[in-house]
């Protein structure tokens, strides 16, 4: 009786030793799989940026990283139109945000072709700037002296070009710019319409953001 007993015993050891092995050997699979499909999403992020495609005719580029570290008297418009519009003095805007006049890196082009340069320009400040990129600027002058911002919620990657096209809309040369890694480099047209440039695509993927 003792031996069947011990042979149950030893019985009960192989199969729980068997039960364990295979757990465990369940898990480094899963694990591994889990692993590799970590590495294929990393991988997938550390693609190569896309090839550029070639811009439609354009009248100029403007290379923001590229540009001249030095403040211009359009660098200082923008920097006094954003003091105004988020009611800040340069005080609270270098404390609060860092943003200072040499942040500020601005192009002139006149965008409708009535002799007077709008302003096209950004802020290197993470007060301008998210995951779907920096924002920009095009100030027009109206008539009192004043500027209105005619860029409406448009986020782009500083660090490639932005192409002033010959077409227009509305009178306004379309502006070709890229996205951010958000939107993986990618280049929109944006059009003058309704009294600004937009990109719809843009403006649906914030309003999205805001539900979530």
């Amino acid at each position: 009786m003792k031996k069947i007993i011990i042979i149950l015993f030893i019985l009960i050891a192989v199969i729980s030793t068997v039960c364990v092995g295979l757990t465990l050997k369940r898990k480094s699979v899963q694990l591994a799989n889990a692993q590799t499909k970590i590495q294929e999403e990393t991988q997938k992020e550390l693609q190569e940026e896309p090839e550029e495609i070639a811009p439609p005719p354009y009248i100029k580029v403007l290379n923001f990283k590229d540009r001249p570290n030095v403040i211009t008297k359009s660098d200082e418009i923008l920097y006094k139109y954003f003091l105004n519009e988020f009611d800040l003095t340069p005080e609270k805007a270098k404390n609060l945000f860092n943003i200072t006049p040499d942040v500020v890196e601005t192009f002139e082009v006149d965008l409708n072709d009535d002799g007077t340069n709008e302003i096209i320009g950004v802020i290197h400040s993470t007060f301008c700037w998210g995951t779907m990129g920096y924002s920009i600027f095009i100030l027009q002058k109206n008539n009192n002296g004043t500027y209105s911002d005619l860029s409406f919620m448009i986020n782009f990657e500083s660090l490639k070009p932005v192409y002033i096209l010959k077409s227009k809309t509305n009178g306004y040369h379309d502006i070709m710019l890229y996205g951010s890694s958000y939107y993986n480099f990618k280049s929109f047209i944006t059009q003058y319409k309704n009294n600004a440039y937009i990109i719809e695509e843009q403006i649906r993927d914030f309003e999205n953001a805001l539900r979530q």
